[in-house]
């Protein structure tokens, strides 16, 4: 749908309101491609590490978000905790 109501609007509001465009942009390459979501659960103290060694090998579409043990989230991203770092891959 909001490949069809795009260029409908696009010309007529740039020129006027371009400030919204970019958001915009962000939201339609999602629709197209979906992030993948990296989580990476374990206990607080080493997971400062893996965390900076991961971002760089981290893609233009890899969300990471770090979760240390005891930190506690909504039941869907809620994994259990380990004694070691692990990574779920969302996709």
């Amino acid at each position: 749908m909001l490949q069809r109501a795009l260029p409908a609007a696009l010309p007529a509001h740039l020129a006027q309101q371009p400030m919204p465009y970019p958001t915009l942009l962000v939201v339609l390459d999602e629709s197209l491609a979906l992030p993948r979501i990296i989580l990476l659960r374990g206990p607080e103290a080493v997971l400062e590490a893996w965390q900076a060694a991961l971002r760089t090998r981290l893609g233009a579409r890899d969300m990471l978000l770090c979760q240390s043990n005891g930190l506690r989230l909504p039941a869907a991203p809620d994994n259990p905790e380990a004694d070691r770092p692990t990574a779920w891959i969302c996709c």
